[in-house]
């Protein structure tokens, strides 16, 4: 099959633009609103940019009443957001996260969520890893988290497992440099 996106002629019932890059890791992003209460909301057009120095991007499309998302509304009026990991053990409350308005008598979508806050250190760029998400070796325990990631349509999938692969081997001089790249070390 070939379509062209502007002209969305794939003759399907889906448009299949968001399943031909997955898995995507979901941002649950949190921010402030204006009468300070808290914002959470999941999304999966989310990704790290680089790592020196570390940035994450997240791209957000208008909400289905066709205005700027709240997310974003927060973000450009106070520079900031949180990134958290969607752990599977927490898959249904970002689910509930994601609706657009709260019924009433919720505060926040983290009450209506049913998430316990914890307020952040430091906004720019601080970085907090549960102890127990560090296993042995003193690596992020991926397995063990079981992070989220969106498929496309309603489909969502979570890593419960992993494969080592070593860069192929360059010269000696400058492969500690790959190696440590690929670590996130430079």
């Amino acid at each position: 099959m070939f379509y062209e996106p502007s002209k969305n002629d794939h003759g399907l019932e889906r448009n299949p633009f968001k399943s031909c890059t997955v898995p995507r890791v979901i941002g649950w992003i949190s921010t402030r609103n204006e009468d300070g209460s808290d914002n959470l909301s999941p999304y999966s057009q989310f990704t790290n940019l680089t790592f020196d120095p570390p940035l994450v991007m997240l791209s957000a499309n208008q909400n289905v009443f066709g205005d700027r998302k709240t997310t974003v509304k927060n973000i450009e009026r106070t520079g900031e957001f949180v990134y958290n990991m969607v752990s599977y053990d927490l898959r249904e409350e970002m689910n509930r996260s994601s609706i657009v308005e709260i019924p009433e008598g919720f505060k926040d979508k983290f009450d209506y969520a049913g998430v316990t806050k914890s307020e952040s250190k430091i906004v720019d760029v601080g970085i907090h890893i549960a102890d127990n998400a560090i296993n042995e070796e003193g690596r992020v325990d991926i397995q063990n988290i079981k992070p989220v990631a969106r498929l496309g349509y309603f489909d969502f999938t979570y890593v419960d497992n992993s494969f080592e692969m070593a860069p192929p081997k360059i010269s000696p001089d400058k492969q500690a440099l790959v190696d440590k790249g690929l670590e996130g070390k430079v």
